[in-house]
């Protein structure tokens, strides 16, 4: 049995080093390398790396194929890359929905092409002008069987357009969506390179024809000058930036190889960071590149890959620190160029093996490309892997102090370690891509439901399904719908404040506080009938609707009022009458009296006992003493409900308003998608007529309603009202022998204050002892409260008026939202759609025309559509792509 001894040293963060002898084995203590034919283990990996992350079962496995070590991912994961691949075809990545990645990051000249190369098995264009000017996004597939030929697909993908003339950065994001065009396909390797030269000089030459670049007799010198020629497959030696327009693009080249033997992998080779321009105009492109490479790199589903030449110092390379920043536990080291290293200055790049500086998650690779003399001979990538192999296992300090992390040495190995880790990565990510393609799928349905229906060859159908919408959204509403019953909860509450209001203005009696000022009121009242009977003119209406007009100087008529329950009460502050009480008319009252005495005039629903008899008086046919004329009811009544008339005009246009508020907003759900449509605006003009005449009839029933309770005063409802007659009797009766107590308390305290003043205090006559004395006045005897009410006739008579009055609102506020239910809303629900038809033309043989002409739609919105619908065949791709996970 092997004894291990660990090691203490890391060379990254979670991993340990295990020794048995001379053989040494690397364990990475959070991952578990899976078997050949499962991908449960990656799972597993994946689970443990987010325990928040639901892990989908992989699907479709395919047995690895036997190239003795990439086939180590199974088919499981391979179909995961080539999952991936094929949705950012389908475009998604325009939607803001980013895709795992590898991005490959690195200072000018870190040896990211060379790393691409050896990784892929292609070449990359290497001549002055093209190389890493443009993100290079490439594609690697395993082929599903061993004799499937090698082929590649290029692509240009135009996110930004060119616009020179613009100050700063002159490129702009595209208008709609980013446009991936299809550039060439190849079947032979050695053309890559040139076919590769041809695509990047086409995108930084954005003012040229694309296609110019990808015909078969492209020849580069002529496309760039405008000339054409045959193409020969070879390069051309004037390859400058001169022939160029732009230096750096942010268009991308996509490149999609399958052939056996290959990785599943996914990267984008970025331009290398750059830290000074040769002119000060050109000073843009330090940051349109870093923000280049930042765009990438920041993405939560991007592994980057950090290629650092060991040429430099690694404390001078700013793209490892823009990778560090970014995403540090996202980012794979990848030192590169170890052979320039000179023997003996290897300890900075030892202590970044260790873990002892530049520290990132994932740790670093080691790997070595050919020289630029091994490439100019054409070595090929089988060759350059051998030399790579023996260059670790020879030379120091490679083979000796730094041979136990030997699995870190080569580019096999880095390959391995990042398909895997790509891998792991699109486990995690994949119930978020299905989640985040749904939810948006969700939101451009939305979003189209929300704009008008595009036009069809049936145009009345569409017509006729918004005016049959639009009339069952009001029918709901006026009906009561359940879940949409507020309309006709405000509507029965607009009743329902409507009758207390009829109630507050409904006849009451005031009382007065002495019997002098009854009759000091009954006396005007009888003065403003003769002065009639002469000639002043004035109907019976305007005669018994306000208190007469008494002069100024007279105190008892303009008594104040006082609230008492639901009555009112006329009040005079008691004064202390002189020796001899004054006739009103002789009173002179003083200035500061005059001053504070309020003029309240009561309410024409409020009515004095004077009042009543002087009603009594002027309307009595009958000849004979103590009897009640029937008209004298009748007009009381009649006072009061005329005074209906401004509350019935406010109460039927707030019905109105009511039932027009609903109509608009039902109208704006239906309609608001074509609002800049000419159907909207003549819709909603046939609407308003519509309801401007319905509204004028149901004004008229209104007011035939109040005219009616207004001239006739009738009812058959005998039982109630005389259940009425005779509650309001005992009622008023209560309150007037109340009020007939405080009138003689008001009469006593009158008195009290006379014999004051007629008795005075003895007063002692000097020299006599004696004092003088006045006569009092005799007092008369406090009176049956019975005996003494004159008007006993007069409260039953305002005991019939409330009953009536009672019956009248009732009756009335019943056929008030009768006449409201019935027939107002029955025309809206009943005529509206018609209505519409017919104004709209849209049963004459025209209709198919007119119909047409009210659809005519805003062009903005025909472009929003058109943005939308391509939106939605991405995201439909998409989901075809991931059927399979959707189940």
């Amino acid at each position: 049995m092997e004894t291990f001894v660990k090691s203490t040293v890391p060379y990254a963060e979670g991993h340990t080093e295990a020794r048995s002898g001379a053989d040494i084995t690397m364990l990475d203590v959070n991952t578990e390398i899976p078997s050949p034919t499962s991908t449960v283990g990656l799972q597993q990996e994946a689970a443990e790396g987010d325990a928040k992350t639901t892990v989908l079962p992989l699907s479709r496995p395919t047995p690895p194929a036997d190239d003795g070590g990439l086939g180590v991912l199974g088919g499981g994961m391979r179909d995961m890359v080539d999952l991936v691949n094929r949705l950012r075809a389908s475009g998604i990545e325009d939607l803001g929905l980013p895709l795992p990645r590898i991005a490959v990051v690195g200072n000018q000249s870190a040896g990211k092409s060379s790393l691409i190369e050896a990784i892929s098995g292609i070449k990359v264009p290497r001549y002055s002008g093209t190389c890493t000017r443009c993100p290079l996004e490439i594609s690697l597939s395993e082929a599903t069987s061993s004799d499937q030929p090698w082929s590649c697909r290029i692509f240009l993908r135009l996110k930004k357009q060119y616009e020179p003339n613009r100050g700063g950065n002159p490129w702009v994001l595209r208008q709609g969506e980013a446009r991936q065009v299809h550039f060439l396909d190849l079947t032979d390797k050695s053309e890559v390179e040139s076919a590769l030269s041809r695509a990047q000089t086409a995108i930084l030459n954005p003012s040229k024809n694309w296609t110019t670049f990808a015909a078969s007799d492209y020849r580069r010198d002529d496309a760039v000058s405008g000339r054409g020629g045959p193409f020969n497959g070879r390069r051309s030696d004037s390859n400058s930036e001169d022939n160029l327009e732009v230096k750096f693009s942010p268009n991308v080249v996509v490149m999609e190889i399958t052939a056996p033997d290959l990785p599943n992998l996914s990267f984008i080779d970025l331009p290398g960071v750059i830290q000074t321009t040769e002119t000060n105009n050109e000073n843009y492109l330090i940051d349109l590149v870093g923000g280049l490479v930042e765009e990438y790199v920041r993405e939560p589903d991007c592994l980057i890959l950090l290629a650092m030449t060991m040429k430099d110092d690694a404390v001078n390379q700013s793209a490892s620190r823009l990778a560090r920043d970014l995403g540090e536990d996202r980012t794979i080291g990848a030192l590169t160029k170890p052979d320039t290293v000179e023997a003996g200055d290897h300890e900075q790049w030892i202590n970044i093996l260790r873990g002892h500086s530049h520290r990132l998650r994932h740790g670093y690779f080691v790997t070595k490309q050919p020289n630029q003399d091994a490439l100019n001979k054409g070595i090929d990538n089988l060759t350059a892997r051998r030399q790579e192999a023996e260059f670790f296992r020879n030379t120091p300090p490679w083979n000796r102090e730094l041979r136990d992390l030997r699995d870190r040495f080569g580019t096999p190995k880095l390959a391995l370690y990042l398909s895997k880790e790509l891998g792991k990565l699109i486990i995690r990510r994949l119930p978020t891509i299905i989640e985040t393609i749904e939810s948006q799928a969700q939101e451009i349905n939305e979003a189209l439901a929300s704009l008008p229906a595009p036009p069809s060859e049936n145009q009345v159908v569409i017509v006729e399904r918004l005016l049959t919408a639009f009339d069952n959204e009001m029918h709901q509403h006026l009906s009561g719908a359940p879940g949409k019953n507020r309309f006709q909860q405000e509507l029965v509450n607009f009743v329902e404040e409507f009758s207390a209001k009829l109630e507050r203005t409904r006849p009451q009696m005031l009382t007065l506080p002495s019997e002098s000022a009854e009759n000091d009121e009954l006396r005007a009242w009888r003065d403003k009938l003769k002065k009639r009977s002469q000639g002043f003119g004035g109907t019976w209406f305007d005669e018994h609707q306000t208190m007469p007009v008494v002069r100024d100087d007279t105190p008892t008529p303009s008594f104040g009022l006082m609230e008492e329950g639901n009555d009112i009460q006329m009040q005079s502050p008691i004064t202390t009458p002189s020796r001899k009480r004054p006739h009103p008319a002789e009173a002179t009252p003083s200035l500061s009296q005059r001053r504070i005495r309020p003029r309240t005039q009561p309410p024409s629903h409020k009515y004095t006992l004077p009042r009543v008899r002087h009603i009594i008086e002027t309307t009595s046919t009958a000849g004979l003493p103590n009897q009640v004329d029937p008209e004298a009811v009748k007009n009381v009544a009649k006072d009061n409900i005329k005074g209906w008339e401004p509350k019935v005009s406010e109460f039927t246009d707030k019905i109105a308003n009511h039932v027009g508020k609903l109509a608009f907003s039902c109208f704006l759900d239906v309609f608001q998608r074509y609002d800049k449509s000419p159907i909207c605006e003549k819709a909603h003009s046939v609407m308003e007529e519509f309801l401007n005449v319905a509204v004028a009839q149901h004004r008229t029933n209104m007011e035939k309603l109040w005219r009616l309770e207004s001239t006739q005063i009738r009812t058959l409802n005998h039982k109630d009202y005389e259940n009425l007659r005779r509650d309001n009797e005992l009622r008023l009766c209560e309150k007037r022998r109340r009020n007939l107590e405080d009138q003689n308390e008001h009469r006593k305290q009158l008195v009290l204050g006379e014999k004051e003043v007629t008795q005075p205090a003895v007063t002692p006559t000097k020299g006599r002892g004696r004092a003088t004395k006045q006569p009092a006045r005799a007092l008369s005897p406090t009176p049956d409260v019975d005996e003494y009410d004159h008007y006993k006739r007069e409260v039953k008579v305002l005991a019939e008026v409330q009953a009536y009055y009672d019956i009248a609102r009732k009756r009335f506020i019943d056929y008030v939202y009768m006449t409201i239910m019935g027939e107002f809303l029955e025309t809206c629900k009943n005529g509206l759609l018609e209505g519409l038809k017919i104004k709209l033309s849209m049963e004459g043989p025209d209709a198919e025309e007119t119909c047409r002409k009210l659809l005519v739609e805003d062009p903005e919105k025909e472009r929003r559509r058109r943005e939308l619908l391509m939106k939605k065949g991405q995201l439909q791709r998409a989901k075809d792509e991931l059927s399979v996970y959707l189940k």
